[in-house]
């Protein structure tokens, strides 16, 4: 499939062997789950700015380390002792866990080419987009049953919460609102440039007659597309994606009403291209391909600089001499 971007983790085993843990004093009950899920956020945080600023190696490792922890504090919570009048903090913590690590184990390839036959279409894009957005909603179900679990433990033990976001809190909302906002425009255009490879594919072939098809299968994905990107809300962060995007639209349109339609032109009933008009062909595959480059590299370049933009950078190593 065609990825824009992503940020996903790997499946790694791991094998504990923990003793049950026992808490006698309630704020240091609590606290153990806090921390457990502060440090996680943390990790979270410098695999986010990673997969943003970094590459390669370093990306790596701190998917690693992520991976690695959220394994770790899924034991723990399973070797801890309830304490009395949890009222399902404990319960609702390794919930809560597990969701992550399901979430970050997940693998939507299998259940993609199932339900749509296909793995490098944009009906697989389209359904594996719906997974993640129902597997996301699963998760903010499970932590905020586990806050609501929190704050009921407090109130029967007597311990004042202290609320408000941090840093961290805010840094993770901000860049779950500009990828959730990059998500749906990725989707207008990835349905873009599915619909318009099949033409190149089919002229590359020289098959016109499917070429025909695909053109006015890319009418049908533009008015879609054009839909789609109705409904996307601009951001206060993005100051240009949406605009390559609305540019990329309207190359597009220029396709299906005009580049197109002349290139098909050149060609007789036979499939065979007309002398007099190899130039026309030409001309406009120039314009399909080389405007079509041109905007979507504007676009991911727009991606990028938002993502940066709004994510952390890794923090500075310090090395001794």
């Amino acid at each position: 499939m065609k990825k824009l971007f992503t940020v996903s983790f790997v499946a790694l085993s791991a094998f504990y062997s923990l003793k049950a843990q026992t808490f006698t004093d309630a704020v240091d009950y609590l606290n153990y789950f806090n921390q457990e899920f502060a440090g996680l956020q943390q990790f979270q945080m410098d695999y986010m700015s990673a997969a943003i600023h970094l590459e390669g190696e370093e990306v790596d490792e701190a998917r690693n380390k992520l991976k690695t922890a959220v394994d770790n504090a899924q034991a723990k919570f399973n070797a801890v002792a309830p304490f009395a009048k949890d009222n399902g903090l404990r319960q609702n913590a390794i919930k809560t866990i597990n969701e992550v690590k399901a979430l970050s184990d997940a693998d939507y390839s299998e259940a993609v080419k199932k339900k749509v036959k296909c793995t490098d279409c944009f009906e697989a894009e389209l359904y594996e987009n719906e997974l993640i957005k129902k597997d996301g909603k699963e998760l903010d179900k499970a932590f905020n049953k586990m806050s609501k679990s929190i704050d009921e433990f407090a109130k029967a033990n007597e311990i004042k919460m202290l609320s408000g976001k941090d840093e961290g809190d805010i840094a993770i909302e901000k860049f779950n609102k500009v990828s959730d906002y990059l998500r749906e425009l990725n989707l207008v255009v990835l349905q873009l440039q599915y619909a318009n490879d099949k033409i190149i594919n089919a002229l590359n072939a020289n098959d016109i007659s499917t070429a025909e098809k695909e053109v006015k299968k890319l009418r049908t994905a533009y008015n879609e597309a054009k839909s789609r990107f109705s409904t996307v809300k601009r951001i206060t962060e993005d100051a240009n994606c949406i605009n390559k995007v609305s540019g990329l639209l309207n190359h597009y349109e220029q396709c299906v009403e005009k580049f197109y339609p002349q290139m098909l032109s050149a060609f007789d009933k036979k499939g065979q291209i007309i002398n007099e008009k190899v130039d026309l062909f030409n001309k406009n595959i120039d314009k399909v391909n080389n405007v079509s480059a041109v905007k979507l590299n504007e676009y991911q370049q727009a991606r990028i600089e938002l993502l940066q933009r709004h994510t952390p950078r890794p923090q500075q190593k310090v090395f001794k001499s």
